[in-house]
């Protein structure tokens, strides 16, 4: 079989999943995904209505060997997407998808701090610096960055939600900002004052600074060339303060599991987190409600006598 084939049936899987509604990245990771199956069938020979159980195999055995659990589990979801949409071309055999099997899924608590270390975090980008380049001034990113990390914690949105945000998203006075998350869905979170003083004195002082004035741009967070933050750019900068903190393994997500996590421990319904974190299922949520069982019994086990 040809890889025209391959390339038309990818190219037609791509027109399919922007009719989904789904968010740009989501549509960029199952296509990425999509590409690398592909690819393993062209180099074995082996064109689309060749598919079956052997060879499907054959491909989950070959990422078993390279991958981590948690990203091959994540390929086969898009493989299994790919199957289902080849169905319905009537390419392969309906039911192929659904024998797709893979390793189980293991579900591990997520890292979380507790809210004294997420203030060492905070203080640890206050005032930071970066240079800007060869022969230019340095500028001082510690008011931008500690904006970022407020923001995360205070309103546990998504590190691409945190992109994302526009200036005509943010309302200050009223502590709240309009996000946009999976599927495009539009939801409000809260953020507090610290996060609101946070966001004023880096808009004020630092923001219009870092703006090209050629090419101004509406996102709230930018880069030091007055570009919108990417969320690798992000997840820099909150892995830099961690590692300058001590805590090894922190990420933007982080800072989404402590929201959750504190607002539990605190006293705040399932659904209201669940309204807060904008999870389409409450079972989603509900990981979050381990994490404070296991902190309280750490807790106990520390300070009961007996």
């Amino acid at each position: 079989m040809s890889t025209s084939s391959w390339r038309e049936y990818r190219a037609a899987f791509s027109r399919f999943l922007l009719g989904r509604g789904l968010s740009e990245d989501t549509r960029h990771v199952y296509e990425r995904d999509v590409q690398d199956v592909v690819s393993f069938f062209v180099a074995r020979g082996d064109g689309p209505q060749a598919l079956d159980i052997p060879r499907l195999d054959a491909y989950v055995e070959h990422i078993g060997r390279k991958l981590a659990p948690t990203t091959i589990i994540r390929r086969l979801v898009s493989c299994r997407q790919f199957l289902r949409f080849l169905a319905k071309q009537q390419v392969i055999n309906g039911r192929l998808a659904e024998m797709l099997e893979g390793p189980a899924r293991t579900r591990s608590l997520p890292k979380v701090l507790s809210c004294s270390q997420v203030v060492r975090l905070i203080d640890a980008v206050r005032f930071r610096g970066l240079p800007m380049g060869q022969g230019r001034r340095l500028r001082y990113l510690g008011r931008r960055d500690a904006a970022l990390v407020e923001t995360l914690y205070a309103s546990g949105c998504r590190v691409a939600e945190l992109c994302h945000m526009r200036l005509c998203d943010l309302d200050l006075d009223a502590g709240r900002i309009r996000v946009f998350g999976k599927g495009s869905k539009e939801r409000l979170c809260l953020i507090g004052r610290p996060a609101v003083r946070a966001l004023r004195a880096y808009l004020r002082v630092q923001r219009p600074d870092l703006v090209d004035r050629s090419s101004a741009t509406e996102a709230v967070f930018v880069s030091r060339r007055g570009q919108p933050m990417d969320p690798a750019a992000v997840w820099r900068v909150v892995k830099k303060a961690g590692d300058r903190c001590g805590f090894a393994g922190v990420s933007p997500h982080t800072l989404r599991h402590c929201f959750a996590t504190h607002l539990l421990a605190g006293g705040a319904s399932l659904r209201t987190v669940q309204e807060l974190l904008g999870h389409a299922n409450v079972a989603t949520t509900q990981i979050y409600t381990h994490i404070t069982v296991q902190h309280l019994r750490t807790v106990h086990r520390r300070h009961h006598p007996r």
